[in-house]
């Protein structure tokens, strides 16, 4: 089987032939269909994880994915063999298959269905973006979340942090890169700044909007 990942000195990506994984009985191996790129990959490749003398095991990328169950463990009674799923795999650089891959084989519970009417190509994009969203909005309380203060790119986590807090009912401000300031409003913010702004007109705007500061901040 094939899989894309980086080694030596250069970090260039490479193909390489690995193992075809099989399921254990709480397992499930899926066919990968898409796959994204995440900040794990960009670090790969830019030689983040190479060890000092040059001399590593391969770094397989990808930690998102999508595709379709071709097999499932004894003891996996909730994922059938021809469904839709999606998942990620926790970033550990050394000695773990990556999602770049012909197949991935993970844990039953790590897996989530794609629901009818969304587009593979997209699922595969949540991954590790979607679950630091909801850490962040778990951790802050999504119940008491008020007046929310996102800064930064809204492409990835802070746009689904921005969607979740809004389910949620809270009042959303961001500060986003000049690019993503119509991105920001299409997810529903209630307060948009360009982060072309000073730090300290960036805090006069959003005190301005809130009449006041804010409860919470990501």
């Amino acid at each position: 089987m094939k899989a894309v990942g980086v080694m030596g000195q250069d970090n260039m990506t490479r193909l390489f032939d690995i193992e075809e994984p099989s399921a254990a009985h709480d397992q499930v191996v899926v066919e990968v269909m898409a796959a994204s790129v995440n900040d794990f990959d960009r670090a790969a490749v830019r030689g983040r994880y190479a060890s000092a003398m040059g001399q590593q095991d391969p770094v397989m990328l990808g930690r998102d994915f999508v595709g379709l169950v071709t097999a499932v463990g004894a003891d996996v009674d909730y994922i059938d063999v021809g469904m839709y799923v999606a998942g990620a795999l926790e970033p550990q650089p050394v000695g773990q298959p990556g999602t770049f891959a012909e197949k991935v084989v993970v844990p039953a519970g790590s897996l989530a269905a794609v629901p009818d009417g969304v587009d593979v190509a997209q699922a595969a994009g949540v991954g590790l973006a979607g679950l630091a969203a909801v850490d962040a909005i778990s951790a802050l309380g999504a119940a008491h979340l008020g007046k929310l203060l996102i800064h930064g790119p809204v492409s990835g986590a802070g746009g689904f942090a921005l969607q979740l807090a809004k389910a949620h009912g809270a009042v959303v401000a961001v500060i986003v890169p000049q690019t993503q300031v119509g991105l920001a409003w299409g997810l529903g913010a209630d307060f948009v700044i360009s982060e072309g702004s000073t730090p300290s007109q960036s805090i006069e705007e959003i005190r301005r909007f809130f009449g006041g500061g804010v409860d919470t901040a990501i």
